[in-house]
């Protein structure tokens, strides 16, 4: 039971939940440089510091609209507007 007790202490810490809330938004990012590379075969530098600097929310929208990108520079003017 203490030991129960221990994790669901160590759960609710700030400092575990940083680390949860970077592994949810890290595995986000791969997913949408993944989601491009297939696209378009290949993603700038440049591009790719800008998506990584992107908020969970932006991601999640830029993983839906980018199925609707003919080229990359439809990347390139939505990235202007975030």
């Amino acid at each position: 039971m203490q030991q129960f007790l221990k994790k669901e202490v160590m759960r609710e810490s700030a400092t575990y939940q940083a680390v949860l809330q970077q592994g949810r938004r890290q595995g986000k990012q791969d997913t949408v440089m993944r989601q491009l590379r297939r696209r378009f075969g290949f993603v700038f530098p440049e591009l790719q510091g800008q998506i990584q600097s992107l908020s969970m929310q932006q991601l999640d929208n830029l993983s839906e609209v980018l199925l609707d990108f003919t080229d990359a520079t439809d990347l390139v003017f939505w990235l202007e507007f975030q």
